[in-house]
């Protein structure tokens, strides 16, 4: 068999090696020996070496995800703060709306002759709207009456306004009764 042949690269020409001439004169422990001092020698230059400086730029990119996120969260609560008052806006109106036809489906019984009806619309006016709704109901109808040349006030308005000061739980719906009683009562008429 014969000696096995490496070729070899030194000094920017090919060679031929054979292994015995690889590591002339050295042994293996002094090969191992000098390999450790050559991994040393590295890690002493790695080590010393300074970590590179960020600039502008990397520091920025570091903090885009973080910018992003601040963002996307401003206008998401932008959004939903808008939309939470759109919606309270759009309720109000919702329940203005069902009022007005609250008032519309009692409106023949209230304008009516029928003093029970007439009681009982306003009695479901203000369990559904409200005192203040039906004192000021009351209000317009007697105002209407007035205007149109009625010689006496409405007795069911009377009776009505009266209930609301004597068993109105709010002072300001007893207040407001007693006012609109007052005008009701005027001696216009």
């Amino acid at each position: 068999m014969g000696i096995p042949v490496f070729a070899c690269l030194v000094e920017g020409n090919w060679s031929k090696v054979s292994r015995a001439m690889a590591t002339p004169g050295l042994s293996l422990d002094e090969t191992l020996k000098r390999l450790l001092d050559q991994q040393t020698q590295l890690l002493t230059k790695v080590s010393e070496s300074k970590p590179q400086q960020k600039d502008t730029w990397d520091k920025l990119g570091a903090l885009s995800g973080l910018l992003i996120a601040l963002v996307g969260g401003l206008f998401s609560f932008l959004y939903s703060y808008n939309q939470s008052k759109v919606d309270a806006i759009n309720q109000a109106h919702q329940q203005k709306i069902q009022e007005v036809q609250t008032v519309g489906t009692f409106m023949p019984y209230l304008v009516g002759t029928d003093d029970n009806a007439k009681s009982i619309a306003l009695a479901e006016v203000q369990s559904i709207l409200g005192a203040k709704a039906a004192i000021m109901i009351v209000d317009e109808l007697n105002t209407s009456r007035k205007s149109s040349g009625n010689a006496a006030p409405d007795p069911v308005a009377l009776r009505f306004l009266q209930r609301m000061i004597d068993t109105a739980k709010i002072e300001e719906d007893r207040d407001l009764a007693k006012k609109v009683l007052a005008r009701v009562k005027d001696s216009n008429w």
